[in-house]
């Protein structure tokens, strides 16, 4: 009786903080700065581009991309890759007010995204299902994309034309996944 009490009570405490990962708000408004946490739980931005160590974190990933043969799995890999470089983006314009850098951080999320749709392809032409990709891109494009509406409602007007931009670009590939 006690030890179902104690289980209970545990798995309460656990699952009370999941419910807002389950919440997308869908108004850009209603997203905080620490949204993106909760959103993209576990990534973190850690190191950014024009940080001193950022070269190796980019060296890490690019090897790391190269030991992996399935693509399914490289899609996968490549969706947590545009959600960092999106997370990124937003520490660089909210945090160290660098939008150069943050532009080719969006770049580079949006090439991820674009390797995503072609390994998608290429798994169809081999006959791979692809459905729980495709499902987990489509919801990382929705998440991306409200992060990318709340950092317009906090950036200049020059660095919202460039975060529209990559809505556009999201846009255009989310409509090919819904």
């Amino acid at each position: 009786m006690i030890k179902t009490l104690i289980i209970t009570v545990l798995l309460g405490f656990l699952l009370v903080p999941l419910s807002n990962v389950f919440a997308l708000e869908t108004d850009p408004t209603a997203i905080t700065r620490e949204s993106s946490y909760v959103l993209f739980w576990p990534i973190v931005a850690g190191q950014v581009k024009g940080e001193s160590l950022y070269i190796l974190k980019n060296l890490k990933e690019n090897l790391r991309e190269k030991f992996i043969f399935n693509d399914i799995k490289k899609a996968e890999y490549q969706i947590t890759l545009s959600e960092k470089r999106v997370v990124e983006a937003e520490k660089l314009l909210l945090e160290k007010k660098d939008s150069l850098n943050a532009k080719s951080t969006l770049a580079a999320a949006q090439d991820a995204r674009e390797k995503v749709v072609q390994l998608i392809q290429n798994a169809k032409d081999n006959n791979q299902s692809m459905v729980d990709v495709q499902d987990r891109f489509r919801i990382s494009l929705e998440k991306q994309k409200m992060l990318l509406q709340f950092l317009i409602t906090q950036v200049s007007s020059e660095e919202k034309q460039n975060l529209e931009k990559n809505i556009e670009s999201l846009n255009s590939v989310l409509a090919k996944f819904n």
